[in-house]
């Protein structure tokens, strides 16, 4: 069989992010080479392929349009039946439940993601929620409160580094039940900062100092009883930026396995 004959019925947009880990790909590079601004839709199975798309995935994976089209043809008939049927079904099955962190964390993106696992641990407490992660941090109060939210929500939560885990994005990545990281990933941990203090009062400054050295210690704490990253690693990422990639995240306990590796 040709290999650009698909052979299977799986999701298309499993495909794509199979496609993006072979070839090394993030998620953002994909988007920039589409000339588009957001590729969560279509990757999420909520956009289907078409020819527009098809042509964008051709240019930007160099896989033929054709193989794009075929695979979203033979997924569609695959599932025979009707739109209410389906949507019925959707709301059950793994596939379906998928919700995405992408960007900069902070309160909506979190609240976003919150509601999605209320939505789904109301329709079923066992069946895992796949939380797909590229983003390069954000607010460490916000990602710390949504890490926790994971954790305590009652439903598991798999967590997948599809890009950058840094910053915020670090306890977020770390709540998960089961941690996967695409070998493209990366990851960063470093010391919380504020914002800028030009013109703010003295007596506000030390109160505001006193703050973030409390928000670097659960941070970092955090990052400690969730992971195995030796002690003296995570006190040199109170003073400066620690950069790793997947394998050295599987060496860790970062992460439980690596997708997409050769």
């Amino acid at each position: 069989m040709n290999e650009y004959e698909p052979d299977s019925v799986s999701p298309p947009w499993g495909t794509i992010l199979d496609t993006l880990a072979d070839k090394g790909i993030a998620i953002h590079e994909l988007a920039r080479a589409m000339d588009v601004e957001d590729v969560t839709g279509l990757l999420s199975g909520e956009v289907p392929i078409d020819e527009v798309w098809a042509e964008r995935l051709e240019r930007s994976l160099d896989i033929p349009a054709s193989f794009w089209l075929n695979r979203q043809k033979r997924y569609d008939e695959s599932k025979g039946m009707t739109e209410e049927v389906l949507i019925e079904k959707e709301e059950t099955e793994s596939y379906s439940r998928v919700t995405w962190l992408i960007g900069e964390i902070d309160s909506e993106p979190c609240k976003v993601v919150m509601e999605k696992i209320l939505e789904y641990l109301r329709l079923d407490r066992e069946q895992p929620i796949m939380l797909m992660i590229d983003s390069h941090g954000g607010y460490v109060e916000n990602g710390l409160c949504l890490a926790e939210f994971i954790q305590t929500c009652g439903v598991p939560v798999d967590t997948y580094a599809i890009g950058m885990i840094y910053s915020a994005a670090v306890p977020v990545f770390l709540a998960g039940k089961r941690k996967f990281a695409y070998a493209s990933a990366s990851f960063m941990v470093h010391p919380t900062c504020g914002g800028n203090a030009t013109g703010t009062p003295l007596h506000i400054l030390e109160s505001y100092a006193v703050h973030v050295k409390e928000m670097t210690n659960r941070y970092h704490n955090f990052v400690l009883r969730n992971s195995n990253i030796p002690g003296e690693m995570m006190e040199r990422a109170m003073h400066e930026e620690l950069y790793f990639d997947a394998k050295q995240a599987l060496k860790w306990g970062v992460c439980d396995e690596i997708l997409g590796e050769e």
